[in-house]
C-alpha cells in the first residue's frame, strides 16, 4: 500500500473506507479535494494493530499567530409587517447554513456491493441541515394576547409560510402542538429574552408533528451501496415523488453487537440499521433519493423501505425563552421542544431552561437544524433517559446541530437508536453532570442502539464516549474537537473527586466498530495532571484515550479485540502529557479544515479557524476559543445574550 499525496491544502470532504484483505484486517481512509476542477485523493492505509496506535512524538514548533477571535455582532433583522399578507411562496434567498456552501457529493467509491464485508465507505456529511438554509416566511401574524388558546388559534388559522410573532413578556402554556407545515413560531425582538413561554406539563412544551409510517414495506430487490442515491424496490407503485421514507434492514454482526449480559430484553435496540430519506424521482420500481445512503443496504438483510405518513415540514421555533417550571417525571417521548416525523424544520436562538428528559429531541427527523441555543440545566440528571441536551434518535438523519451552548447536562449532544448522517458542529458544553456517578459525565455521546455514521466536529466539550450501554455503534467520526475535562470549573468538582473520578477524555467501549478520531485535542494548556490522570484497574494507569476497559484482546462477548482493530486514532494531541498520538501506518498528517464545510462558518467572525487539531497548537487560548464558548463567557459576565439568533 502507498500514499498518494499533494502539497495542496485540503479544503473539502474527509471520508473513510475500511477494507479487509484475506484474513488480515486493513483499514483505508481517503479524502477528496476539488480545487479548480482538480480532484486529488489521499489514501491512508491503516493496518490492524490491536490498539497500537499511540505513537508519541514531540509537539510542533510555534508558527505565526492567527487572527484574534471576536464574537460578531448580530445582523439586524428587518422589521416585519403587522398585517397578514396574502399567502405566497417563501423567498428564494434563504439564510445560509453555517456560512459554508455545501460541498459537491463525492463519487461512490464503495466498490462491489457483493463483497459487503470488505467495503465500508464513510458518509457525505455535507448533506446535513436544510438544503438552502433557514428560510424567511413572507406572511406575518403578531399576537397581542397572552393565552395558549390565542397561540393555538393563530397556528390553526395561519396561511402556509407564516411567521407568528408572540408578544414580549411571560406567557403560561401547557403544550403547544404544531401539526401543519410551514409555520414559524417566534418571540419578539432579535434576541431570546423578550418572550418567555413557561410550562409545567409532563409532556413537551412545544410538540411538532405526530406522524407515522406505513406498516407494510416494499423490499429492495437489489443491493444498494452506501452513498448511492437510488434504490430498486418490489413495488414502486407504493411511492410517489415527494414522499418521505424510512429505509431499514436487519442487524449485521459486522457492525452491530449487543452485550447479552447487559442488553437482555432490550428489543428496541435491535434492527436500527435504518435512516430517513425523500423520494425525488421514480422510474418504475427504481426510486431516486434526495440524500445518499449511510449504509450498504442488502437484500440478504431484508432491506426494505416504508412510506412515512403525515411528515411535518418547514416548522421553525425561533428567538424565545422556553422554561419548564416542574421537575415532575416526564414521559419518555417528551422534551422542551419535541419533533416527531419532521423534516426541513429548525430551532434557532432559543434559551431552553430546565429540561427533564431533553431540551430538544428529533425522533425520525430529517434534514433539520438546531443552532444558536442555550441548553440550560435539567431537573433530573439521573439514568433512564434524563438530562439530555439535544437528542437525535429513531433513525433521525442529516440533522445539523451547530453553534449551541450546553451547561449542567448529563449528555449535552447525543446520537442514539439508529441516528445517522447527523453533524454536531462547533458547540460548547460546560460542566456535564450525572447524578450518582463517580465519573466525569459524557457531553459528546453516541449511546447505543446503533448510532452510526455521525460527525462531531470542532466542538469544545469535556468528555466524549461511544458506549455499549445499549449495544454497538459504528462508523462515527470525531474530528478537530477538544475534550477538556476542566474539572476545576465544575459545579460538582468536590463530589466527583470524593468518588475518585477517573474517566478518560475519550472512551470507546467494547463492541464499537469502525469509529475514527482525527486531529482532536485532549485537555488544555496548563491542565492539572493530578485531577485529570485516569486509571481504571488497581495499579494500572490507562491512557487518556481509552479503547475498551479490559486487558484481553479476544474476550468473547466484550469484543474488545475487534474494537481496537477497527478504531482509528490519528493526530490526537494530549496536553496533559505533551504528546501526540499517531497511527503508525498512516503517513499523511495534513488534515482538512472541515469535513462538512468548505469555508469558515458565517457566525465565526474574524476568529482563527479551525480552532483545534495538531496544526493549531501555536495559537493561544483566546485565539482557540470557539464562538459558542466566547458567547457563554460574555453572557455570564453580563456582556450579551447566551443565544445566537443570526446565521
Amino acid at each position: 500500500m502507498f500514499v498518494k499525496s499533494s502539497k495542496t491544502k485540503l479544503v473539502s470532504l474527509l471520508m473513510f473506507c475500511f477494507i479487509i484483505f484475506g484474513g488480515t484486517s486493513q483499514l483505508q481512509a481517503y479524502t477528496q479535494q476539488q480545487n479548480n476542477n482538480l480532484s486529488i485523493k489521499y489514501y491512508f492505509p491503516i493496518v490492524a494493530n490491536n490498539g497500537g496506535f499511540n505513537q508519541i512524538v514531540p509537539p510542533p514548533a510555534a508558527n505565526p499567530t492567527a487572527e484574534s477571535p471576536a464574537e460578531p455582532t448580530s445582523t439586524p433583522v428587518p422589521a416585519q409587517p403587522t398585517a397578514t399578507a396574502a399567502p405566497v411562496q417563501p423567498t428564494a434567498t434563504p439564510e445560509p447554513i453555517g456560512g459554508g456552501s455545501p460541498i459537491d457529493p463525492p463519487p461512490n467509491t464503495s466498490g462491489s456491493i457483493n463483497d459487503f464485508v470488505t467495503n465500508k465507505t464513510q458518509t457525505d456529511f455535507s448533506n446535513a441541515g436544510l438544503t438552502n438554509g433557514i428560510p424567511t416566511y413572507p406572511n406575518v401574524i403578531e399576537i397581542n394576547g397572552r393565552s395558549e388558546g390565542e397561540i393555538e388559534a393563530a397556528i390553526k388559522n395561519a396561511q402556509p409560510f407564516t411567521k407568528i410573532i408572540l408578544p414580549a413578556g411571560v406567557i403560561n402554556i401547557g403544550t403547544i402542538d404544531i401539526n401543519k407545515d410551514n409555520i414559524i413560531l417566534s418571540g419578539s425582538g432579535n434576541g431570546c429574552g423578550e418572550t418567555i413561554l413557561r410550562f409545567g406539563s409532563n409532556d413537551s412544551g412545544i410538540h411538532i408533528g405526530r406522524g407515522g409510517y406505513t406498516d407494510s414495506s416494499s423490499n429492495l430487490t437489489a443491493n444498494a451501496n452506501r452513498n448511492s442515491r437510488q434504490i430498486t424496490v418490489s413495488n414502486g407503485n407504493a411511492f410517489n415523488v415527494g414522499d418521505y421514507v424510512l429505509i431499514r434492514q436487519n442487524d449485521s454482526g459486522e457492525y452491530f453487537r449487543r452485550d447479552l449480559s447487559r442488553n437482555s430484553g432490550e428489543d428496541w435496540t435491535a434492527n436500527n440499521a435504518t435512516q430517513m430519506n425523500k423520494v425525488v424521482g421514480k422510474n418504475g420500481n427504481t426510486l431516486a433519493l434526495e440524500g445518499g445512503l449511510n449504509l450498504d443496504y442488502l437484500t440478504s438483510l431484508n432491506a426494505r423501505v416504508a412510506k412515512v405518513n403525515n411528515m411535518i415540514t418547514g416548522v421553525g421555533i425561533e428567538n424565545l425563552t422556553l422554561e419548564r417550571t416542574s421537575g415532575d417525571s416526564a414521559e419518555y417521548e417528551s422534551a422542551n421542544i419535541y419533533f416527531k416525523y419532521a423534516a426541513n424544520s429548525w430551532v434557532k436562538g432559543v434559551h431552553s431552561i430546565k429540561s427533564v428528559r431533553s431540551h430538544v429531541t428529533f425522533n425520525k427527523g430529517y434534514k433539520s437544524e438546531v443552532r444558536g441555543m442555550y441548553l440550560d440545566a435539567s431537573y433530573n440528571n439521573g439514568p433512564g433517559g434524563h438530562g439530555y441536551g439535544v437528542r437525535l434518535e429513531g433513525a433521525t438523519t442529516d440533522v445539523l446541530v451547530e453553534n449551541n451552548i450546553a451547561k449542567l447536562m448529563r449528555h449535552s449532544f447525543i446520537a442514539q437508536i439508529g441516528a445517522n448522517g447527523n453533524v454536531f458542529g462547533y458547540n460548547y458544553s460546560a460542566d456535564p453532570y450525572g447524578e450518582g456517578f463517580g465519573e466525569i459525565y459524557t457531553d459528546l455521546s453516541v449511546h447505543g442502539g446503533f448510532g452510526h455514521s455521525n460527525l462531531f466536529e470542532g466542538n469544545q466539550a469535556q468528555h466524549a464516549k461511544i458506549d455499549n450501554i445499549h449495544g454497538s455503534n459504528s462508523s462515527n467520526l470525531f474530528f478537530r474537537n477538544r475534550l477538556e475535562q476542566d474539572i476545576n470549573n465544575y459545579t460538582y468538582k468536590d463530589q466527583l473527586m470524593s468518588k475518585g473520578a477517573s474517566t478518560p477524555h475519550i472512551w470507546i467501549h467494547e463492541n464499537q466498530y469502525y469509529n475514527a478520531f482525527l486531529a482532536n485535542e485532549i485537555g488544555f494548556p496548563g491542565a492539572n495532571q493530578a485531577t485529570q490522570t485516569v486509571g481504571f484497574d488497581s495499579g494500572r494507569v490507562r491512557d487518556n484515550f481509552t479503547v475498551c476497559k479490559y486487558e484481553t484482546s479476544n474476550d468473547g462477548e466484550r469484543g474488545c479485540g475487534r474494537t481496537r482493530e477497527t478504531t482509528i486514532n490519528h493526530g490526537t494531541y494530549d496536553h496533559l502529557r505533551n504528546e501526540f498520538m499517531w497511527d503508525n501506518s498512516i503517513n499523511e498528517r495534513d488534515f482538512p479544515n472541515s469535513v462538512y464545510l468548505n469555508g469558515k462558518p458565517a457566525f465565526w467572525g474574524n476568529s482563527a479557524w479551525p480552532s483545534f487539531g495538531p496544526d493549531t497548537l501555536q495559537l493561544n487560548e483566546t485565539q482557540k476559543m470557539i464562538p459558542a464558548k466566547s458567547r457563554f463567557l460574555n453572557a455570564q459576565n453580563g456582556g450579551g445574550s447566551f443565544c445566537h439568533t443570526g446565521r
